[in-house]
C-alpha cells in the first residue's frame, strides 16, 4: 500500500472519457483567449523590443542566418534557443503574431495536461477538470504567460515540462527522453528543470516503491549531460558589438574567470551561501509555500529541488545588480513556477487520498482549512505577482502608450508604409512603433552599428532618428499625421 503522502505512479492511462473531452475543450478554449487578448495588446502598440527580436530569431534560419536578430545580432552566443528555430514556420506566414499561436498554445496545452496528469494519478475527472483549469489561472500561473514583453521562448518551457512529468509517471522511457531534450533545447539552463522534474518523479517513486525508477534515472543523465554541452555551444561562439557575453560579465562582476562550463560550476559551487542569502532576501520560501498553495509542506524534502530552479534569478539580479530582476520578473521565475505546478499535481492526490480515510466531521474541519490556506495562497501570490518590475497582466488591462486616437492617425500614416515599403528593405522605428514595420529587416535605431541604413523611418516624436548618426538632409518626409512622422531615405 502507497503511503498517504506519496502519489506513485500508477502505470498506464485511463482511457478517455467526458471529462478529458471537455478538458481538452477547455483548453482550446483558453488557448484562444489567450491568443486573442495578445492579439489585441499587439494592435494597441503595446508590445516592443523582445517579442521582435524573438520574431527575427524564430525565421532568420530560413533567410540564411541561425537565430541572428538586428539587435543582438547572433543570438546562440547569448541563449542557445534551439527550440525556436521550430517556431519560424509560424512567424515566417504571420509575423510576430504567429509567436502568440505559441503562447496560447502554451497556455492550453499546460491545462490539458495537468488535468491528463491527476486523471492519471487517480484523481475524479470532475475534481481533475476543474484543477487543470485552476492551475493555469493561479495568478503566479497568469504572471508568467502575461509576459509584458509579449513572447519569450522560455514560454515553451510549461507545457514540455508537463508533458515530461506525465510520460515519466507513465514510465515511458521514449517519450521521457524525447521531452528531456525538447525542453533542453528551449534554453541553456533548461537542463535544470528537466533534472528537477525527473528528480521528483525518482523520489516519488522511492517512497512509494523503494525501487528506482529508471526513465527518470536515464532523462536526469541526459539532462546532465545536456548542461555542458549547451554551455559549451554558447561559449564557443564568437561575440561581435552587441551581441552579450555572459561569461565575460561574470568574471567582471566577480573578478572571478569565468570561461566555461568547469569555471561555472566552480563559481556557482564557491557562492552557494551567497545563493542562498539572496533567495532568502527574496523571499523565495514564501514565493514556493504560496505559489504550492501550501503543498509544500506535504512534500518538504522537494524543497531543495526548487530553491535549483531560482539560479538563473540570484545570478541576473544578486550577481549582475539587475535590480529591475531577480524574482520580481516573471521570465525568471518559469521554472520555478513549473516545479510548483508539480508539486501541487502530487499534493492534491495525496490530500484527498488522505481525506478519504477521515470520518465526517474531521473531513469537514479539513475543507475549511484547505479553503483558508487557498485564500492566504491565492493573496500572497497577488502580492508577489503585483509588486514585481513586470506585474500580472495577460494583455487585458495593458494600457496603450497612445490613446484611441493617435492609433488612428498612426494606422491612417503608417498604411503608407505597408503599401510601398517591401519586406527588404531595412526599416527603423520608435520602439513603440514596430508592429508596422515588416520585421525581417527591422532595425533598432540605437544599434546601427554595422547595420545597413534604414530606408524609411517611423517616428513619433520620441527617439528622433538624428541622435543615432542618421543625417536629416538624407531623407525626405512622406507624411505626416499628429505625433506621427514617415520619413524615406533620398535616392531609394
Amino acid at each position: 500500500m502507497r503511503a498517504p503522502w506519496t502519489s506513485a505512479p500508477i502505470g498506464e492511462a485511463r482511457p478517455w472519457d467526458r471529462w478529458d473531452r471537455k478538458a481538452l475543450i477547455a483548453a482550446t478554449a483558453i488557448a484562444v483567449w489567450v491568443f486573442a487578448v495578445k492579439l489585441k495588446a499587439f494592435l494597441d502598440l503595446c508590445y516592443t523590443s523582445d517579442l521582435f527580436t524573438q520574431t527575427q530569431e524564430a525565421r532568420s534560419w530560413l533567410e540564411g542566418r541561425f537565430l541572428y536578430d538586428n539587435y543582438y545580432g547572433r543570438q546562440l552566443g547569448i541563449h542557445t534557443y534551439l527550440l525556436l528555430s521550430a517556431l519560424g514556420v509560424l512567424v515566417k506566414p504571420f509575423g510576430a503574431p504567429g509567436l502568440f499561436v505559441a503562447a496560447a498554445a502554451s497556455a492550453g496545452a499546460s491545462t490539458f495536461l495537468a488535468h491528463r496528469i491527476l486523471r492519471l494519478l487517480g484523481v475524479d475527472g470532475r475534481v481533475a477538470f476543474g484543477a487543470g483549469i485552476a492551475l493555469v489561472a493561479m495568478p503566479i500561473s497568469l504572471w508568467v504567460f502575461g509576459d509584458g514583453m509579449g513572447f519569450h521562448t522560455d514560454l515553451l518551457v510549461p507545457p514540455l515540462g508537463l508533458a515530461l512529468f506525465y510520460a515519466l509517471l507513465r514510465r515511458r522511457i521514449v517519450g521521457g527522453l524525447v521531452f528531456t531534450l525538447l525542453v533542453c533545447s528551449v534554453k541553456e539552463d533548461a537542463p535544470v528543470v528537466a533534472a528537477v522534474i525527473a528528480a521528483m518523479v525518482l523520489i516519488e517513486t522511492w517512497f512509494a516503491e523503494r525501487r528506482w525508477h529508471r526513465p527518470a534515472l536515464a532523462s536526469i543523465a541526459v539532462a546532465v549531460a545536456a548542461f555542458p554541452l549547451l554551455a559549451w555551444i554558447k561559449h564557443i561562439q564568437p561575440h561581435a558589438t552587441y551581441e552579450l557575453d555572459h561569461y565575460a560579465m561574470l568574471t567582471g562582476a566577480t573578478g572571478t574567470t569565468v570561461n566555461g562550463f568547469g569555471s561555472l560550476i566552480a563559481f556557482l559551487l564557491g557562492r552557494v551561501l551567497d545563493w542562498v542569502t539572496f533567495s532568502l532576501r527574496q523571499h523565495w520560501p514564501l514565493w514556493f509555500l504560496a505559489s504550492t498553495v501550501g503543498l509544500l509542506i506535504v512534500r518538504p524534502w522537494f524543497a531543495p529541488l526548487g530553491f535549483l530552479t531560482t539560479g538563473v534569478a540570484w545570478i541576473m539580479a544578486g550577481v549582475f545588480k539587475h535590480t529591475n530582476e531577480g524574482l520580481v520578473w516573471s521570465m525568471r521565475a518559469i521554472d520555478a513556477v513549473l516545479f510548483c505546478w508539480c508539486v501541487i499535481l502530487l499534493g492534491i492526490p495525496s490530500l484527498l487520498r488522505w481525506a478519504a480515510t477521515l470520518d465526517p466531521p474531521r473531513r469537514q474541519r479539513l475543507k475549511i482549512a484547505a479553503a483558508g490556506v487557498l485564500v492566504a495562497s491565492l493573496a500572497g501570490q497577488l502580492y508577489f505577482a503585483a509588486t514585481g518590475w513586470d506585474p500580472i497582466d495577460l494583455g487585458l488591462f495593458r494600457a496603450s502608450p497612445y490613446t484611441a486616437a493617435e492609433r488612428k492617425q498612426a494606422n491612417e500614416l503608417f498604411a503608407i508604409y505597408r503599401r510601398e515599403g517591401r519586406p527588404e528593405e531595412p526599416v527603423g522605428s520608435s520602439p513603440s512603433l514596430f508592429r508596422y514595420a515588416h520585421d525581417r529587416n527591422l532595425l533598432w535605431l540605437d544599434h546601427l552599428k554595422g547595420r545597413p541604413r534604414p530606408i524609411w523611418i517611423l517616428q513619433d516624436g520620441e527617439w528622433p532618428f538624428t541622435d543615432f548618426g542618421l543625417r536629416a538632409e538624407d531623407y525626405a518626409l512622406v507624411g505626416a499625421n499628429g505625433r506621427f512622422k514617415l520619413f524615406k531615405r533620398i535616392g531609394s
